[in-house]
């Protein structure tokens, strides 16, 4: 059950990332509301967990040579760490553009006040 929930508290962060990237990027006229992106990513954990349970009914059911060379397995395979990789990558991105945006929205002033 941990790692069940730990999955969804991870699919539920990266859906506030996803929000407030495309809520800073300013695609749309008017801010993305959090349901129109929550939903489609609760329903992608959804299917995760389903080609997860499936994914693990094959390893046990299969031998394991058969199972390992099985096509799907390995696209899946790629697919997982593709998805995994672009969200690494993406987390100093977020990170630099919201330091950029902490820094540019101060008003604090950097000059160096000057001696009478």
């Amino acid at each position: 059950m941990g790692p069940f929930i730990a999955r969804a508290v991870l699919w539920l962060i990266f859906g506030f990332f996803v929000i407030n990237i495309i809520n800073e990027f300013r695609l749309f006229d008017m801010p993305v509301r959090w349901y129109t992106v929550m939903l489609p990513v609760m329903l992608l954990f959804g299917l995760q967990e389903a080609v997860l349970k499936r994914i693990e009914i094959k390893r046990v059911s299969a031998t394991d040579p058969q199972f390992l060379e099985s096509r799907w397995f390995k696209i899946l395979y790629v697919a997982m760490w593709i998805f995994v990789i672009c969200l690494l990558v993406s987390i100093p991105i977020v990170w630099w553009g919201a330091i950029k945006k902490a820094i540019t929205s101060s008003s604090f002033d950097w000059q160096v006040p000057k001696s009478r």
